[in-house]
């Protein structure tokens, strides 16, 4: 019965150990990390994925005193949080990642709202254009969106 516990025990911790071994790795490399061919970060694709736990976990792996140390060592002082750099990050296409929010397909309007209203709150620039010349408020025609760009 011990053996089996333990067993069991370790199935389950054996992946939270991976990524308690990962995190420091994950923050040293998330404002570097991007996908070449799209131009895309991590965070880029959560959006695309309508995964808001996700866009939450990296926004937060990037305010860790790792991310934080290590955003610092690889720009110097002069560069803004790691965090700011994620959610303005762009695309091939000049896209933030608000623009992505605001764009992306297939998520119910109570969902897109509360996406775009964590993104904002956090610091990301309403004001940002893509390549187009587009604010993120351009790219949406919902509008139940619009107004979550009314205070920002």
């Amino acid at each position: 019965m011990c053996g089996a516990f333990d067993a069991a025990f370790a199935e389950l911790l054996w992946p939270l150990v991976l990524i308690a071994l990962h995190v420091e790795m994950i923050a040293k490399s998330l404002h570097t990390m991007q996908d070449v061919q799209s131009e895309k970060s991590p965070l880029h694709y959560a959006i695309e994925k309508r995964d808001e736990g996700l866009v939450r976990l990296l926004l937060e792996l990037a305010r860790t005193p790792a991310a934080v140390a290590a955003s610092k060592a690889s720009s110097g002082s002069r560069c803004a949080s790691l965090e700011s750099a994620m959610l303005n990050a762009q695309t091939g296409y000049g896209n933030a990642a608000l623009h992505l929010a605001v764009s992306v397909r297939y998520m119910s309007k109570a969902d897109k709202q509360r996406l775009v209203q964590l993104l904002l709150s956090r610091g990301a620039d309403a004001s940002a254009k893509n390549s187009e010349g587009q604010l993120p408020r351009d790219m949406t025609n919902d509008q139940e969106v619009v107004p979550e760009f009314e205070d920002f």
